[in-house]
This record gives structure tokens, C-alpha cells and sequence, in this order.
């Protein structure tokens, strides 16, 4: 079947230029209309119903809100959300939030003064009354890679409990004692979630939880001190679970200043299996939740105008590397 991107491509233009084409809106040569309607014949295009909307004063774009742009995960999850909406004749409006509420708020109402057909995004915080109220604008969107218990209807879930369950388990078939973990702020639900996990999955175990060994509230400006003094107590833990890669990346640097060996000496394991995890050395072991799935549900849902009844959350696998001894 092809795509708008097959018509663009065939017809030596911009998918833009083949929306106009279709559209009749904005300015466009008669030669280039007629090579775009050439291709769509040779092509047997049939465009979806945009062109429709379009007319109709609806946009064929999506807004994608983030946090850090910086952030391998979401820069992986931008990048699979780009490709899922342009598989669907899509565009994509990516806005770059870098942790500042307010500047969310600015893009949020950006966004909808541009008649989008939703929103997509990871909010900063718990504060997303702005969000809610695109509803009187009848604007979709979905939370990704967050949790609001009250507004779970909007929410793309993650099984975060579980998976940090698993990761423990998994270290404690190591024969790992002293296991530490690394969480940012618990504003973030996702955090919180796999926090929770880690501490029952050591429960169950019989393995001490000791508070001394557990990071919470990680920021950048003294993530490195912190995890440093962690590893320079004389009972260091040898084993340690960070929320994310970006704060395994953290760890990996201060134990090479140590001269600490991993896995020798200290078992790392991430999550969101970014792409860095298979590029330093030793490979990271992370879990990976399937972005491809997220994005494709993410973007169906902005069209369908809502989330599926049956919200279920998404479920991924952990990946065995060397930075725990695979």
C-alpha cells in the first residue's frame, strides 16, 4: 500500500507539498500539482481521511511534548513516534519542554491554537490540570511514560512494579546481597512505581532493605556525589538497580574513578534499554519496555480520539548484557 511519503518521493517533492497538492490550501505551482496527482495515479494513492479534514480546518499534525530532547529514552521514543505518524500520512510538531512547567504550558497552548489532531506527551510533573483542559477544546491526548492515578484513562501504562520486581529477583539469583538503587523524583509516578517494586521484591527475599542504600530524588547537579559517597562506605553495595540508563551511565563513571570492576565487583543494571546501553563497555543489562508498541499505541490513540477500554498495561523483557556477568 503506498504512503504519501511513496507519492512525495515519486513526484520529487516534500510530503507537505503533496498535503497542499491534495488539500488545495497554500500556495503551489499547476506543473507541481500535476506531477503529485501524476504520481498518486501511478501509485493508486488513496489518501486517508486528512485530506478530508484539512479542508475542514484540522490539521494532519500531532504535537509531541518532552521533557530532554537530550535524554537517549525519549529521544528514541520521539524518533519511533515520528516514524508510527509518518507510516500514517502524519506530522510530527516536537516540542522540547526541558523540564520547565511553564514552558509546557506555553506549548500546550501553542499547540492547540493550531488546530492539531492531539497531543502526545511526557509531562514534568503532577501538575496537568493544563492538559485536562484541552478536553473543552476536544483535543485527544495521552500521557506516555506516565501514571496518574486520577487520570489513568489518559495514560499509556508500564508494568514499572513488576519489572523492578524481576530485576531484583534476577540479582538475587546472582547471589547479590548488598543491592542498591538509584530513583529520580517520586513526582513521577513510573519512579515511584519501581521503587515500590524493588523494596517488596528485597522483602520477599529475606534480603535486608537498607534505607543508606537507596538514592531517591536524583538530579543531575549532584547525582555523581551521591553515588560516589554511596560506593565509598565501607560496606559498599555490590550489586545496584538504577531507575533509568542515563542514571546507569552516572554509575558508570564513578566506578571506573574508583577503579570498581563491573560485574567483578559491582553488578549494573538500567532500564529503558536505550540505545547507549549496547555501546558502553562492559553492555549494559537495562529492561526494555517496547517503544515500537508505545508509539503505535500512542499515535492510533490521538486518532482514535481515546485510549482502548481495554488499557492494559505494557508489559517488556529484561535484557542480559555484560554489565551482569551475560
Amino acid at each position: 500500500m503506498s504512503t504519501i511519503k511513496d507519492v512525495a518521493r515519486l513526484a520529487n517533492v516534500s510530503t507537505c507539498t503533496v498535503s497542499r497538492a491534495l488539500s488545495g490550501k497554500g500556495y503551489i505551482s499547476e506543473n507541481t500539482k500535476k506531477s503529485v496527482l501524476l504520481a498518486v495515479e501511478e501509485l493508486n494513492y488513496q489518501p486517508n481521511s486528512i485530506a478530508t479534514e484539512l479542508k475542514a480546518g484540522v490539521s494532519n499534525a500531532i504535537g509531541l511534548i518532552v521533557p530532554d530532547i537530550t535524554n537517549y529514552y525519549y529521544m528514541e521514543l520521539a524518533s519511533q513516534i515520528e516514524k508510527t505518524a509518518n507510516e500514517m500520512d502524519l506530522l510530527i510538531y516536537l516540542c522540547n519542554s526541558n523540564y520547565d512547567r511553564n514552558k509546557e504550558k506555553e506549548f500546550v497552548t501553542e499547540l492547540s491554537n493550531r488546530k492539531i489532531r492531539g497531543i502526545i506527551v511526557i509531562p514534568v510533573s503532577n501538575e496537568i490540570n493544563h492538559f485536562l483542559e484541552l478536553q473543552k477544546k476536544n483535543i485527544p491526548f495521552v500521557f506516555v511514560n506516565r501514571a496518574f492515578s486520577e487520570s489513568m484513562e489518559f495514560c499509556i501504562v508500564e508494568n514499572n512494579y513488576n519489572a523492578a520486581y524481576e530485576i531484583v529477583e534476577y540479582l538475587q539469583s546472582k547471589r547479590r546481597k548488598k543491592i542498591s538503587g538509584i530513583f529520580q523524583c517520586f513526582d513521577n509516578m513510573i519512579y515511584r512505581e519501581r521503587y515500590e517494586g524493588m523494596k517488596q521484591a528485597l522483602f520477599d527475599h529475606g534480603i535486608y532493605v537498607d534505607d543508606s542504600l537507596i538514592i531517591l530524588n536524583a538530579e543531575k547537579e549532584n547525582t555523581s556525589q551521591r553515588i560516589e559517597a554511596l560506593f565509598k562506605k565501607p560496606d559498599w553495595p555490590d550489586a545496584i538497580f538504577t531507575s533509568n540508563d542515563m542514571l546507569a551511565f552516572d554509575v558508570y563513571q564513578v566506578l571506573y574513578k574508583l577503579d570498581k570492576k563491573i560485574p567483578e565487583d559491582v553488578m549494573v543494571i538500567g532500564f529503558d534499554d536505550t540505545l547507549m546501553a549496547q555501546k558502553v563497555y562492559p553492555p549494559l543489562t537495562s529492561y526494555r519496555m517496547p517503544i515500537d508498541i508505545i508509539a503505535k499505541k500512542s499515535v492510533e490513540s490521538i486518532l482514535q480520539g481515546c485510549l482502548s477500554s481495554r488499557n492494559l498495561p505494557i508489559i517488556g523483557r529484561l535484557i542480559k548484557r555484560r554489565s551482569t556477568g551475560d
